[in-house]
């Protein structure tokens, strides 16, 4: 490791372009060849990082920003009496983001992926440890306010597991023990009158250090991404904090104009840099993207002047909102350039165990979907961001490069997940007390939501954008890309997966479902060892099994064989984004995603589960509503956290 100097305010010229490279080493400014016309070049931007100064994640942390019971009791009681009073309007929980802002809501008349491999539910194999991870209660009691969905990540280094959700964060050993309380995002990032959302976080093998990351806004002047950085490899240490603004970057040059939300930003890194690349949202109302979608945002940073705390590290922005689609299908529809944003939720690859691609110097990867109209799809976008070497020079010299692969695998928008529904009845012990005590307040019907709130609803699964991507340089000299992505498979919800050999031209070489036609799969998140083999992450429940955390294990010749419970759901989801009396809107929220990520020979991962069963409403209504500190009011979601230790 050495120090750079950075620059702000560099001119940084990038072209998305069609490139072939030849005779460039790992460490040397890459040399370009064009190659025939297929993608419009766009060019990179220089983005201005804010240090903010340090924080603190440590076993203390979370103490002074504790809710106390007396506290949390008399919340619980002001809202049972604005229930009763039938001023449902005024908002009791908080959700990460409006609804509304959701551009690829799940389509029903989507066409279903057909010809699946179907995979048995199993327990979970013996080299599986499996623990629980944060919770709503938690949630509640460290941050002092409910919200859904937790969106849970984790990353794994130096002895230490971190785990992150909406909106806590609490440090592990590689032994599942707990090292800490949660500690609420708002007292570590020392905000508590904006929004923050989405959080993701990585354990970076070159630099030793854990690289956090959490979406803020306050919905109307301003928007950007959280940027925590550790001083050492303990991440009970001090950190550096910084803000990069991303409400002005993007939309092809709508948010310039008209404010974005940059939403649900997506974490990667390779040798040089950290990437971020985020879903660009209109807050104006429409009027700076006309769909009120602006496409997708693509940032690198010097990961290295992160890591040494700098005041502005080299920060690299592509707008490529528009970026046309080289490889069209007109079966399935495309966007077309200047009738709306084409690109959205690119992920970034992430290098287990440090295993980067250090050619052309220094090659970021990413992957994407391109169902842009909610319509069935069989292709994959691979994105190479290259000479990312160059972040840490005076002036970085970035390019990218978008390649559109067909795969034998079609994905469409999947439906929603089922959950046991046969509990019912007011007094009986694990069924859903909240949805039940809205029927005895008058507020909804008996039924199933979205109409009624006596029967446990389905669950939300979103929609098929690209979830999670690992890229690894394995043993054998291959550069592998894997990710996955909800889809319908029949009439269920299942992942779609694929493995892209990227040694060459990119090249799909693995492609497939993980799918049972009697259950849903949904949200997964990738990991991998360095020989290749790895394990997909997720939720998996059906009309007899309780929300569970699953996974699937893969090889490099053998694709996942079963879907293996890690961590069996004990209860039915009874949050109150699926009850429209308390919300408004009909939006039974989970995920939206879950994580996964290597240590060596051991790959930790979480994913969303219901951890204990539910009381009866006559417990839940007259003597404890959070179910002997099992649940809030509000919510019941609970997190797992496990270990696979690979022979």
């Amino acid at each position: 490791m050495h120090a750079r100097r950075s620059l702000a305010g560099a001119v940084i010229m990038g072209a998305f372009a069609a490139m072939a490279f030849a005779g460039a080493s790992a460490g040397a400014p890459a040399q370009a060849q064009q190659e025939p016309a297929g993608a419009a070049p766009i060019t990179g931007k220089s983005l201005a990082l804010k240090k903010l100064g340090t924080s603190v994640l440590s076993p203390a942390a979370g103490k002074p920003v504790q809710k106390s019971a007396a506290k949390a009791l008399a919340a619980q009681l002001a809202t049972k009496a604005l229930l009763l009073a039938g001023q449902t309007n005024r908002p009791v929980a908080k959700i990460d983001k409006p609804a509304t802002q959701s551009f690829r809501a799940p389509n029903s008349a989507s066409m279903a992926a057909v010809a699946a491999e179907d995979q048995p539910i199993v327990g979970k194999r013996a080299i599986v440890q499996s623990s629980t991870g944060v919770n709503a209660y938690q949630q509640e009691f460290y941050g002092g306010y409910n919200l859904e969905p937790p969106d849970p990540s984790l990353a794994a280094g130096a002895g230490f597991v971190v785990q992150v959700v909406n909106s806590q964060v609490q440090i592990s050993n590689q032994s599942l023990g707990k090292l800490s309380a949660p500690v609420s995002m708002e007292s570590f990032f020392g905000d508590f009158f904006n929004a923050l959302f989405d959080p993701l976080v990585t354990y970076n093998h070159g630099t030793g250090r854990w690289y956090l990351t959490e979406a803020v806004s306050d919905f109307a002047s301003f928007s950007g991404v959280y940027i925590a950085v550790s001083s050492g490899s303990d991440p009970r240490g001090a950190w550096t904090i910084y803000y990069l603004d991303l409400g002005t970057f993007g939309g092809a040059g709508g948010c310039a104009v008209f404010l974005c939300l940059a939403d649900q930003p997506n974490l990667g890194s390779d040798q040089y840099t950290i990437s971020i690349s985020t879903n660009q949202f209109d807050l104006s109302g429409g009027f700076g993207c006309a769909t009120g979608f602006c496409g997708a945002a693509y940032v690198l940073i010097d990961k290295w002047a992160l890591a040494l705390g700098l005041a502005f590290p080299n920060t690299v922005g592509f707008d490529i909102s528009n970026t046309p689609v080289i490889f069209p299908d007109f079966n399935f529809g495309d966007c077309v350039f200047g009738g709306g944003p084409c690109w959205y939720s690119i992920q970034p690859a992430d290098s287990p165990n440090g295993k980067y691609d250090t050619r052309l110097g220094g090659t970021q990867w990413a992957l994407s979907a391109l169902d842009f109209f909610g319509l069935p799809d069989n292709r994959i976008a691979i994105w190479r961001f290259q000479n990312t070497s160059s972040i840490g020079g005076v002036f970085p010299d970035i390019s990218g490069t978008l390649y559109v692969r067909d795969t034998h695998t079609y994905y469409s928008n999947p439906p929603l997940a089922r959950q046991p529904q046969g509990i019912v009845g007011p007094n009986v012990a694990n069924g859903n007390p909240l949805g039940d005590y809205l029927v005895l307040l008058g507020l909804c019907g008996p039924g199933s939501p979205p109409a009624g709130c006596g029967n446990p609803g389905p669950i939300a699964t979103n929609d098929d954008r690209m979830r999670d991507t690992s890229m690894l340089r394995q043993t054998n000299g291959q550069h592998m890309i894997w990710g996955g992505n909800n889809t319908a498979v029949g009439g269920s919800a299942g992942i779609a997966f694929w493995g892209v050999n990227v040694t060459g031209s990119p090249t799909v070489t693995r492609s497939g479902y993980i799918h049972n036609p009697s259950a849903d799969v949904y949200f997964p998140a990738v990991a991998n060892i360095d020989d290749g083999s790895g394990l997909f992450a997720y939720t998996v429940s059906s009309s007899t099994l309780y929300p569970s955390s699953a996974y699937s294990v893969f090889t490099p010749s053998l694709n996942p064989p079963a879907i293996e419970v890690s961590n069996q759901g004990q209860g039915v989801q009874d949050g109150f984004t699926q009850y429209v009396p308390i919300t408004g809107f009909y939006r039974p929220r989970w995920g939206d995603y879950s994580g996964a990520a290597t240590d060596g020979k051991k790959i930790f991962f979480t994913s969303e589960f219901i951890p204990k069963p539910n009381c009866s409403l006559f417990v839940f209504k007259d003597i404890d509503d959070t179910c002997g500190g099992t649940r809030t009011f509000f919510a019941n979601w609970g997190t797992s956290v496990n270990k696979l230790t690979a022979p």
